[in-house]
């Protein structure tokens, strides 16, 4: 197996826009809490997880699971995902667009991020019941 990549940052947002002159992200609309009236329910509204990577060269095949923690079921898991760097120096920067997001019960889930089947990190957000806000 290759060596283990440095997972920098696992952001979750409404939008992750690149800019055509620079090539720099736009991260907008941070999140780290979702809401439903009901349950059981889904996140629709659209989102995004941006990843950032290093310490490693060329294609890594990573993997995102959508986790209910308190429960410790995977409800999606998100393959096919390419990172690529040409040397250990370089970042990687990945724009992950979220499918509708099951959610079955208000809690805390996770999106888990692999590399075969090695944990690079996570990240925790909660689901409660109320209003989601605008």
């Amino acid at each position: 197996m290759p060596p283990r990549p440095v997972l920098q940052a696992i952001i979750l947002a409404d939008h992750v826009y690149e800019d055509l002159h620079s090539g720099k992200k736009v991260i907008a609309g941070t999140f780290c809490e979702m809401a439903a009236v009901s349950f059981p329910s889904k996140y629709n509204r659209g989102a995004f997880l941006f990843l950032s990577l290093t310490e490693f060269q060329g294609k890594l095949p990573i993997t995102i699971e959508y986790v209910d923690l308190v429960h410790n079921e995977t409800l999606l898991e998100f393959g096919d995902i390419i990172a690529f760097a040409n040397t250990p120096l370089e970042t990687c920067e990945l724009v992950v667009e979220l499918p509708e997001l099951p959610l079955p019960r208000p809690g805390t889930y996770a999106f888990e991020v692999y590399l075969y089947d090695v944990p690079l990190g996570s990240f925790r957000f909660m689901v409660s019941i109320g209003q989601e806000p605008e």
